[in-house]
This record gives C-alpha cells, sequence and structure tokens, in this order.
C-alpha cells in the first residue's frame, strides 16, 4: 500500500534530511510542545520587504479561499489515490478519533436541526463554521456500514469546485431566505456571485472551512503517511497572519519556534510585533468547528 507514493517521497525525504543543520533529528517528526527553555528567535528588517496594506475582510476570505481550493486540487492530483487508501482502510473508530484531532474535537457528532444552526449564528459570539452545518462525524466517517462523504466532498472540490462553488451559493441563499441563516449585514450588498452580503458570508464560510478541513487531513497524511512535512500546510495557506495576503512567495516567512505563524515578508513579520515569537515552542493549529 501507497508503495509509489512511498517511493517517490523516500528520495525527497534523503535530500531534505541531508540538508538539516543537526542531522539527528529528522525534519518529519510532528510539531509538539518543547519545553520552556526554547530560545526564542528574534527577526531583523530588510529594506527590500516593507510591511503590506492588511486586506480587507472579503478580499481576504475569497483569496485564501482560492488558495485552498488550488491546493487541494494539486494534493489530490498529485496523491488522491494514496489518501484515499489510507482513509478508506481506517476503521470507523480510526476516522472519528482522525476528525477530532484535527478539529481540536469541535466538530459536531451529528447534523444540528435547522433551529440548532439559526441559534448558533444568531449567538453573540458568532462563528461561520456554524453555516457548515452538514459537516460532521456521522456524515462524513458514515455510521451503519455507509461510506461516509468526506472522501466524495474532497474529490468534487479537487475536481469540480465551480460545481461546488454554485452548491453553497444554493444552499447558503435558500437558507438565508428561510431565515435559517439570519441577516447580519442588514441587507448590504457583496462582491461576487452573490448581491447580499450576509448570503454571501456564509457561502465562503462554509467554503473556507470546508477546505480547511481537507488542507488539514492532507497535513496529516504527508506527515503519517508520507513522512514529509507539508510545503504549504494549512497555516500558509491561510495566508500572512497580519495583512492576510499570499505567503507562497520567495520572501515568506515562518516563525521558526511556533511553527503556525506565517508572514508574506519580514516587513510584515516585523510589524505585527513579532520580533519575538509569544510561544515557548512548536504548535499545532486546527482545523476549528465553532
Amino acid at each position: 500500500m501507497f508503495v509509489h507514493d512511498a517511493y517517490q517521497d523516500w528520495k525527497e525525504h534523503k535530500k531534505l534530511c541531508k540538508i538539516l543543520k543537526n542531522g539527528s533529528e529528522c525534519a518529519t517528526t510532528k510539531a509538539e510542545e518543547t519545553s520552556s527553555t526554547v530560545d526564542k528567535v528574534e527577526y531583523t528588517s530588510k529594506p527590500d520587504e516593507p510591511a503590506q496594506e492588511v486586506l480587507d475582510e472579503w478580499s481576504s476570505n475569497f483569496e485564501g479561499a482560492k488558495r485552498l481550493e488550488i491546493e487541494l486540487g494539486n494534493q489530490f492530483q498529485k496523491f488522491g489515490n494514496g489518501f484515499s487508501s489510507w482513509w478508506s482502510d481506517m476503521s470507523l473508530n480510526e476516522k472519528m478519533r482522525l476528525l477530532l484531532d484535527v478539529t481540536n474535537e469541535t466538530i459536531p457528532l451529528s447534523e444540528p436541526s435547522r433551529e440548532e444552526v439559526a441559534a448558533m449564528l444568531r449567538a453573540e459570539v458568532r462563528h461561520k463554521s456554524s453555516a457548515l452545518f452538514d459537516y460532521n462525524i456521522e456524515s462524513l466517517c458514515g455510521l451503519d456500514e455507509s461510506e461516509g462523504k468526506l472522501l466524495e466532498e474532497m474529490k468534487e472540490w479537487a475536481h469540480n469546485a465551480e460545481k461546488k462553488d454554485e452548491e453553497n451559493i444554493r444552499i447558503s441563499t435558500a437558507l438565508y431566505r428561510e431565515g435559517v441563516f439570519p441577516n447580519i449585514f442588514a441587507g448590504k450588498l457583496a462582491r461576487g456571485e452573490l448581491n447580499d452580503a450576509s448570503a454571501a458570508y456564509y457561502d465562503i464560510g462554509r467554503k473556507i472551512h470546508s477546505l480547511c478541513l481537507f488542507a488539514k487531513l492532507f497535513d496529516e497524511y504527508s506527515m503519517q503517511i508520507r513522512r514529509l512535512p507539508p510545503i504549504n500546510p494549512m497555516e500558509r495557506l491561510n495566508g500572512c497572519n497580519r495583512c492576510r495576503r499570499s505567503c507562497q512567495g520567495e520572501s515568506s516567512k515562518q516563525c521558526q519556534v511556533c511553527k503556525v505563524y506565517w508572514f508574506c515578508s519580514q516587513g510584515c513579520m516585523l510589524a505585527a510585533s513579532h520580533v519575538t515569537c509569544p510561544y515557548d515552542g512548536a504548535q499545532e493549529s486546527k482545523a476549528i468547528f465553532q
């Protein structure tokens, strides 16, 4: 199982290990909490790396969703067969445990009622992920010998994102008109396919949270099966921690202490007051459903 993927990855893995400064540890070790004795890294600015203008929320959401969509397509094209086999060979308990782990146990166990969805989205502290009510342990893993829809959803987003976009628009528009998704922008207009800002808010929220979950699952596959750290982990795809722009360029920086903060440049890293990392060691990001 995974012989083809493993052979290709092992060649990359050997090259990676050779360039490590400390040959005693492998770069594929999963991030763990380290002791408070870890030295905090400080960074210096470069005159050719100014801080970027911060993107507005709409632009940030749409650009972030596009990065996640493109990366999923690339990952599924390269490693989709291996990932599918890995997931299919898991027991139900293993699938459940994996989804609970990557979401920090925030993904619902079953689908909430429409009334529950409406209440969550009307709460004082609302989360866009509540609009993704159809993603839960029961629906993604499958119960009573059903397969679950996780692989089907991933394949659809990887191979036919336009169709999934249209589906999300239909769901968001219908439930907004029914009053399940509340009007939070008082009828303001939005850019893109949807004219109403509230419907667009739920549409993009559904897309981002589904794609973040898939990105995190591919991160786990890369670490557990391919034994390689992902080049574009979920936290990098989410964009610069300060300006929310892309971190795909050569000037992008990952904090070498916490490992979860990414910046498009040292200019943004300094502007975000990340000269000294507030953490004492590597942290783990999660695809939060709340």
